[in-house]
């Protein structure tokens, strides 16, 4: 008669887990383990679940705020309406004395770029000085927002009173 061999199982010395789900990206390009699942669970051994982590790339998210925190003047008289940054046109209007006036404008969001008349700034805030004719002058100030498609044109049309009739002896 023939012997019968039996097979030694093999040695079961620490459990197996692996990552089931993963936490979202960090900006400095790593992930840690959300959920484990114990794939190999050996009798008698009780290893820790571990503490997995991976390289990843963070998404990069643009911004699409196209808006203004901050438009003024120099001028005393103030812009009507006052300043809210979802409303777009303003009016003022200033004596036939005032000849140059300054705008200053401030981005809501630092990496947006705004434009004052013709001039850019990258910093998320600028001020331009223009002269001011007799009647109307409008200021443009357009935001252009990080993801450099969102536009927003705020706009103020400031009037110059002409001069009044001089008094002569």
């Amino acid at each position: 008669r023939g012997v019968l061999a039996t097979a030694t199982p093999p040695s079961c010395i620490a459990d197996t887990w692996t990552c089931s789900s993963w936490n979202a990206c960090q900006a400095h390009g790593s992930q840690t383990c959300a959920s484990y699942t114990k794939t190999i669970d050996c009798p008698n051994v009780n290893t820790a679940q571990p503490s997995l982590s991976q390289s990843c790339t963070p998404q990069v998210v643009v911004s699409t705020d196209a808006s203004l925190s901050l438009l003024s003047t120099n001028l005393s008289q103030s812009l009507s309406p006052a300043f809210q940054s979802q409303v777009d046109r303003y009016t003022l209007t200033v004596p036939n004395a005032q000849s140059t006036m300054t705008v200053t404008a401030r981005t809501t969001h630092p990496r947006a770029t705004v434009r004052v008349n013709e001039q850019t700034f990258t910093n998320g805030q600028g001020s331009v000085s223009q002269s001011l004719l007799v009647g109307t002058n409008i200021s443009t100030i357009t935001v252009t927002a990080e993801d450099q498609i969102t536009r927003k044109v705020y706009s103020i049309t400031t009037t110059r009173q002409a001069a009044g009739p001089s008094c002569s002896q």
